[in-house]
């Protein structure tokens, strides 16, 4: 079953607020129950990019296989907007939107912020050194 249909259900008898303060949830990734946990920035974990998120949600055993059970996910607020944005005109939005909600509260969301947009720039300029650009977006999502 698409984690898309089953993330709301499998945050366990409305102890979601109880979860997130522990900094975990139960999700279905897959065909298996994980738990996620939603880490402190600065600590070693996985940060989810704009491909990673329709994976997620379809269900991408590949994808799902790679989620390690010891580490936080984060999502980076650009990435959150790109999804965001691509799920408006998607046949599945309205369902799409209700998982990436849960998503959203069950993880961590990692906000642009000065810090980010220094690291922003010792990005793009090491790119623009070494001559090879990427997406503005993907330089924000490394940063």
């Amino acid at each position: 079953m698409p984690c898309w249909r089953s993330f709301t259900s499998t945050v366990r008898n409305g102890d979601e607020a109880q979860l997130r303060e522990k900094g975990r949830a139960q999700v279905q990734l897959g065909h298996e129950e994980k738990t996620v946990w939603a880490g402190r920035v600065g600590e070693l974990a996985v940060i989810l990019d704009t491909n990673a998120l329709p994976a997620w949600c379809d269900g991408d055993d590949s994808l799902l296989a790679v989620f390690p059970a010891d580490l936080p996910l984060f999502l980076p607020v650009i990435v959150l907007g790109e999804y965001r944005f691509g799920i408006k005109a998607a046949r599945e939005g309205k369902t799409r939107k209700k998982w990436l909600d849960a998503v959203e509260k069950a993880i961590t969301v990692l906000d642009a912020d000065s810090i980010t947009a220094s690291r922003y720039a010792d990005v793009r300029e090491e790119l623009s050194l070494a001559k090879t650009p990427i997406p503005e977006n993907d330089v924000w999502i490394a940063a």
